[in-house]
């Protein structure tokens, strides 16, 4: 039986992320504006979540992203980067419209793993 534990955090007033573990998979539902006041609590609340769970792979869901500046991609990466020297796989998935351009244009699409599930 895989065990599920869920996490609610309100990282600012502007986004708050929903994390599911299931068996060793963290999902991580990202909601509103990954801006600078935001960027910065992200890489520890996503090492807090992973922390306490044995999790081998975090999937950050962006379809509820409505805004992300340069601040916010950093700390993706940053987030993906940590991640990995723990030894867990991250993934993007369902990138948001807003999101999907700031991911183009800064081209990290090509750089980040990620997962369009709303591309058939």
């Amino acid at each position: 039986m895989a065990t599920r534990t869920r996490s609610v955090f309100a990282l600012m007033p502007d986004l708050g992320l929903d994390c599911q573990v299931s068996g060793t998979t963290a999902e991580v539902a990202l909601k509103g504006d990954l801006d600078m006041a935001a960027a910065f609590k992200l890489e520890p609340a996503v090492e807090h979540v992973v922390s306490g769970d044995a999790v081998d792979e975090v999937i950050f869901d962006l379809a509820g992203v409505n805004f992300i500046d340069s601040a916010g991609l950093g700390s993706l990466l940053s987030t993906q980067e940590r991640l990995h020297d723990l030894g867990i796989n991250a993934e993007l998935r369902s990138p948001s419209a807003a999101a999907r351009r700031v991911l183009e244009a800064g081209g990290l699409l090509s750089v980040l793993r990620h997962r369009d599930d709303s591309a058939g």
